[in-house]
């Protein structure tokens, strides 16, 4: 989601440079309307009727996406949570691996890992 959520919000700065009312919604709404129609087809045609007419039932306000600087921040954040968690899975499997090749390896050396 890291490359597409930077797209969008590039997608975002563009348009909102150009002076355009950029409107972000949920897209369960658009597909809630998906069910008055008889054949259930999904095409971008009949997406872009459905989101024109989300957009003309409800008259959504602008978004207001946050600056790229926080929206960089918050990348870099989950990007490190990313990083933890597979840290993490690694020492679990070292751990369990030198469980079953040398099981008093605990009790010789104080920390595993240091």
């Amino acid at each position: 989601m890291e490359a597409t959520g930077h797209y969008w919000l590039s997608l975002y700065s563009f348009l909102t440079g150009l002076g355009f009312h950029v409107t972000a919604f949920n897209p369960l709404q658009s597909d809630s309307l998906r069910d008055f129609y008889i054949r259930k087809t999904k095409t971008d045609s009949i997406d872009a009727v459905l989101i024109a007419q989300v957009i003309r039932l409800d008259l959504p306000s602008a978004t207001q996406l946050p600056e790229e600087d926080l929206f960089r921040l918050k990348q870099l954040e989950r990007f490190r949570y990313s990083v933890v968690d597979r840290i993490s899975d690694l020492k679990r499997k070292i751990i369990s691996c030198l469980d079953q090749v040398f099981p008093e390896y605990d009790e010789l050396f104080s920390d595993m890992f240091g």
